[in-house]
């Protein structure tokens, strides 16, 4: 990527970071089994940390290649032409939306475009999941109009679909007060989303609380009892792990020179793998300690939560 469009991206990024897009929305707005990604604390650290140019998964980077090719397939089952997009700007500051592009018809009228690529079949089994209508109704809402395209290439099925959303009013407005409210109250009022089992809302606590003083304080009624559940938790985690081990143990003895058992719940399979490779840091550094540090790589700091139980006392 050249310095212009780092300066682009940047620029977008920037943008985008002052309000609420469809991708935002659609994490905010729906439960965790409905979205294939994020959530409310991974949208509220995006607008609270430092904006950085961000590296694209292979996943990311090959929908972004897509993209184009899904597009051109829609634009020529509709015969319309395909126009490139700009970021929007919403009726209030805070909407924003960065459509995929235009499909143009003949008479100059226009519909706004999403392309997908998703290996989640599943997801899409009674057409457009709920997570790209929100995000298509939420570029409708930004774009202030009232049909919006969905393209998608699926290639676990090897298919290629296409579908119509049209706006819902009643929708649009559910979606609007709950967004504007989530902005206001976690954006603007900086108060963090309720806690949950995210990676993004352990990162967040950091940021919030990124030193401690060495104390320990005394547990409260409250702290006393999530301890406590905490070590009913990890009692049972580390029980079920044992457990497991003996299954796995007693089918492998069953299973003998054959590759597996196949019921009604699943197949269990006993699989023959290569060993795995791995570098002794330890001897680079000592026997290489330029080369281990040409390629040593340190993450960002954070703070580790670990919990140490009281040892039964007889």
């Amino acid at each position: 990527m050249g310095q212009t469009e780092n300066e682009n991206r940047l620029d977008w990024l920037r943008w985008r970071q002052g309000g609420l897009g469809g991708s935002d929305i659609m994490q905010i707005v729906l439960p965790e089994d409905q979205r294939p990604y994020g959530g409310p604390f991974d949208v509220w650290v995006s607008k609270k940390q430092q904006i950085q140019m961000d590296d694209a998964t292979e996943a990311m980077a090959l929908g972004n290649w897509l993209e184009r090719p899904i597009a051109e397939w829609v634009a020529e089952e509709t015969g319309t032409k395909l126009v490139e997009a700009e970021p929007v700007q919403g009726p209030q500051e805070w909407m924003r939306c960065t459509p995929d592009f235009w499909l143009e018809a003949p008479d100059n009228s226009r519909q706004g475009l999403e392309c997908k690529l998703s290996s989640k079949g599943r997801m899409w089994a009674d057409g457009v999941p709920p997570y790209v209508q929100l995000q298509a109704l939420w570029c409708m809402i930004c774009t202030d109009t009232d049909v919006w395209n969905v393209g998608a290439y699926l290639p676990n099925n090897w298919k290629r679909e296409r579908w119509l959303v049209t706006r819902d009013a009643e929708l649009e407005k559910r979606v609007v007060d709950m967004a504007g409210e989530w902005w206001d109250k976690h954006v603007m009022g900086n108060v963090m989303p309720d806690i949950d089992a995210s990676s993004e809302c352990m990162k967040a606590l950091y940021m919030t609380y990124p030193e401690h003083d060495g104390q320990l304080i005394d547990a409260n009624e409250v702290q006393d009892a999530l301890l406590l559940e905490l070590t009913n938790v990890n009692q049972a985690i580390a029980d079920n792990t044992k457990r497991k081990k003996v299954l796995n143990n007693l089918l492998a003895g069953m299973t003998e020179d054959h590759r597996g058992i196949q019921s009604a719940y699943g197949k269990w399979v006993w699989d023959v793998r290569k060993g795995s490779a791995r570098i002794d840091t330890k001897r680079l550094k000592a026997e290489k300690p330029d080369v281990y540090e040409q390629f040593l790589t340190v993450g960002a700091p954070s703070r580790s939560a670990r919990f140490y139980p009281t040892k039964d006392t007889k």
